[in-house]
């Protein structure tokens, strides 16, 4: 896609969402939306947009990919819940064109910057998630760079016996007593940390897996809890 095309997109994109992004939002994606386009970077606040607007080929849209991964280890036609969706819900909005085309399923997003109030058929919720929220309504629990929400997230969701999928965050965010007793600080730290905590919370006829994307911008680990499969002795 041409410069021209992409700042076309970029300004009717503007039109409809910029008033959901601060000043400073704003200016950053003003400034660096042909830059990072250009550079094959994956930033969120930029990369949601470029998803959205049809500007990334299949082999460099990772929502697409994250969907994709999805799909095939637990299938889309049931009902998800995406956390930390960012200021554009890219994934649920992909998540709900495939749920639509197959007339199954259900897909809500939740995040406090969130900026759409109507997209589709994706429930929208614009606020945090916290601990204590209820996971009945849904059967998978999902999220892209889901940074300091990503403890809240394993622990609830195991606590409620819910299938999640989370692709891990480049970042750490380890609890206070953690980093004070713990010994922990590296992201490597944070991955493994992460890895024991879902093990150790989650039900005995839960495994926990750890998967990759076939993207070499993302490099992060997937942890992934779902029902062993029972096999017949």
């Amino acid at each position: 896609m041409s410069d021209a095309a992409l700042t076309k997109k970029l300004e009717e994109y503007l039109k409809e969402y910029g008033h959901g992004y601060d000043s400073k939002a704003l200016a950053f994606i003003r400034n660096n939306f042909l830059r990072y386009y250009h550079d094959f970077e994956h930033i969120d606040i930029l990369s949601q947009i470029y998803s959205h607007i049809s500007a990334l080929s299949d082999d460099r849209d990772v929502y697409k990919k994250f969907m994709n991964f999805i799909n095939e280890k637990y299938g889309l036609n049931q009902d998800i819940l995406e956390v930390g969706s960012g200021f554009f819900p890219t994934l649920a909005e992909k998540i709900d064109t495939y749920q639509q085309s197959t007339n199954k399923g259900s897909i809500t997003a939740i995040d406090p910057l969130l900026i759409p109030t109507s997209l589709g058929n994706v429930k929208l919720y614009k606020s945090s998630f916290s601990s204590n929220m209820s996971l009945k309504n849904y059967t998978l629990v999902t999220s892209m760079y889901p940074c300091e929400s990503t403890v809240r997230i394993i622990e609830s969701a195991n606590a409620q016996d819910k299938d999640f999928s989370l692709l891990t965050c480049g970042c750490t965010h380890f609890p206070d007593y953690e980093l004070y007793y713990g010994g922990y600080s590296t992201v490597e730290d944070w991955q493994n940390y992460l890895y024991r905590l879902a093990k150790k919370t989650s039900k005995s006829d839960r495994t926990i897996d750890i998967d990759y994307l076939s993207d070499k911008e993302v490099t992060t680990p997937i942890i992934s809890s779902r029902k062993k499969v029972k096999t017949n002795s």
